[in-house]
């Protein structure tokens, strides 16, 4: 917080990661900073998908507020599970819907931005694709409509990270775009997490990973000015 501070920001942590010991340190931790004066304010309205996410180590939702401090932007941060196996997959579905749910209980109007480490193709999950229809937009995509250049990936221009699984699409998908935020989970788990599926080839290309991205609402995308990488 003290070195946050002694650079002009403000900084708002997730829960803390507690080590086990024997154990090594498990993956997590989040934070939101925000540029001095606007002091970052926890958000809490008490549901069980706000819940379920905090207890999971890796969320944290702040709000911020703008002009003449009556009015507020809300920031989402989550590191999605990673991995490949079945509870790993399960998991990273919970945390996906729970988020989906969580900023649809904010209503329309309210301006909201989403920064995480999903984990898996954001286009193709179906949590996330519930908020592609329901008009949030990606940062880089907003981008591309303003500058007419290529989306820019959201992982790294100069990292050599090529696996490439969590974007191959799958031939038999029947994700519908407009899926309700409600269901079990078994139903909405994704199908690369299934037991026994042959998998498919692993198609390697550098710099074009879109597992990181910022989501804007509709309500937020007005406020949109620039998005870049470095």
């Amino acid at each position: 917080r003290w070195t946050a501070k002694e650079q002009g920001w403000t900084l708002c942590p997730g829960p803390p990661i507690l080590r086990t010991p024997g154990k090594p340190l498990p993956p997590g931790g989040v934070a939101i900073v925000a540029k001095q004066p606007h002091v970052p304010e926890a958000v809490w309205q008490c549901s069980p998908d706000e819940q379920l996410l905090k207890n999971s180590g890796r969320y944290v939702a702040t709000a911020i507020p703008i002009r003449d401090g009556k009015h507020h932007m809300y920031y989402h941060n989550l590191y999605a599970k990673s991995g490949h196996s079945v509870a790993a997959t399960a998991e990273r579905d919970r945390l996906l819907w729970s988020l989906a749910r969580t900023v649809t209980g904010f209503g329309k109007r309210v301006p909201q931005f989403i920064g995480m480490d999903a984990n898996t193709d954001p286009k193709e999950h179906p949590a996330l694709r519930v908020l592609y229809s329901r008009g949030w937009v990606e940062a880089a995509e907003l981008q591309r409509r303003q500058d007419g250049k290529d989306v820019q990936p959201t992982y790294s221009l100069s990292s050599d990270w090529q696996h490439m699984r969590d974007l191959l699409a799958e031939d038999d998908s029947t994700d519908d775009d407009t899926e309700p935020l409600s269901g079990s989970e078994s139903e909405r788990t994704d199908s690369s997490g299934e037991e026994g599926k042959e998998e498919k080839p692993v198609q390697k290309k550098a710099h074009t990973t879109r597992i990181d991205t910022i989501l804007l609402s509709p309500a937020a995308i007005p406020f949109f000015r620039q998005f870049s990488l470095s």
